[in-house]
Order: structure tokens, then C-alpha cells, then sequence
């Protein structure tokens, strides 16, 4: 190939003639979150233990899962960069996006004083109030949301305290 016929990046150059010594800009980064999520897996099976013996088995699932994945990220981005596609810059809102991690942690933090019942169907309405929809929001939709929101919040609880006898917050407003 003459070299003014070349690719300018390596995310342009054909993979059979890359190899695993091609610089990749988001190898560091990606070896760094590996390392991060296996460590989160490990301390999500740590914590696990705490559960009863039911109540283990999804976060000791998502666990393991955790560190699987990380760590094929890990030999991936090491062994062979190539497979791992270029970063590009997210789409969309980003103003939303933070307005729902907020209203995340603003549902955490409220887990112990309103309890997991009433601080997640309230949370479950308001992220569903803040997702963008197709249409306007009519007063029989916002019903359905509200009716939606209380039914999926309970069914959680419910199966989540019947039958995996995962320890949620009572509250201690109410």
C-alpha cells in the first residue's frame, strides 16, 4: 500500500494488520475499568455473604459475572486490542442523563428514612415524569404510570423479601 493510501488512525487500519503491540488509546483506560469492576465483583460477593441463602444467589451471580467480563476485558485489551472498537463521544442528553443519576441517588439516600416501598414508587414516578416520551403526557397516562410505578415497586418487594429474603429498609418515617 503506497503511504499516501495509508489510514490515518489505527481504528481505520484493516485488522489483519494490526497486532497486539498497536497502540490503542483506550487500552489503558479499559485495563483500568477491568480492574475496577473485577474489584466490584469480588466486594459484591463479599457483601453477599451477609445474605441469607437464597438472598445470595443473585448478587453472587452478578458477581461473578462482574468479574468474568472485567477480566476478559482485561486479557482482550491486552492480548488482542484490535476486537476492542474505538470510544465515541455519546449522543442524546447529557443534561438527562445526570438528572437521572441524581434522582438515583437521591432515591438511595432516602431508602432509610421513607423505606423501600415508598421512596422507589415515588423515585419509579419521577424517573418515569423525566424520561423523554413520543407524546405529551395526558392525566390518564400519568395514571397509568402512577398505578404502573406501585404495582412493579411491590412485586419487587414482595419478591425480593418472600422469597429471597433480601433485607430491605422498613424506614423510619413511617
Amino acid at each position: 500500500m503506497p503511504p499516501n493510501d495509508r489510514p490515518n488512525s489505527p481504528t481505520e487500519t484493516p485488522a489483519h494488520e494490526l497486532d497486539a503491540t498497536s497502540s490503542n488509546p483506550d487500552r489503558s483506560t479499559n485495563v483500568i475499568a477491568g480492574v475496577v469492576f473485577a474489584l466490584l465483583g469480588a466486594y459484591v460477593i463479599w457483601e453477599a455473604q451477609r445474605f441469607g441463602e437464597y438472598g445470595a444467589v443473585t448478587p453472587v451471580f452478578v458477581g461473578v459475572g462482574l468479574m468474568a467480563l472485567s477480566l476478559a476485558l482485561i486479557a482482550t485489551s491486552l492480548s488482542i486490542p484490535q476486537l476492542i472498537p474505538p470510544v465515541s463521544v455519546p449522543t442524546g442528553s447529557m443534561f438527562t442523563r445526570a438528572l437521572l443519576v441524581g434522582l438515583m441517588i437521591i432515591w438511595v439516600a432516602l431508602l432509610p428514612y421513607a423505606g423501600f416501598l415508598l421512596s422507589s414508587i415515588i423515585a419509579f414516578g419521577v424517573i418515569a415524569a423525566v424520561v423523554p416520551v413520543v407524546s405529551n403526557w395526558t392525566f390518564r397516562g400519568a395514571v397509568l404510570h402512577a398505578i404502573g410505578a406501585i404495582i412493579v415497586t411491590v412485586l419487587f418487594w414482595f419478591i425480593l423479601t418472600a422469597y429471597l429474603n433480601v433485607p430491605l429498609p422498613a424506614g423510619k418515617i413511617f
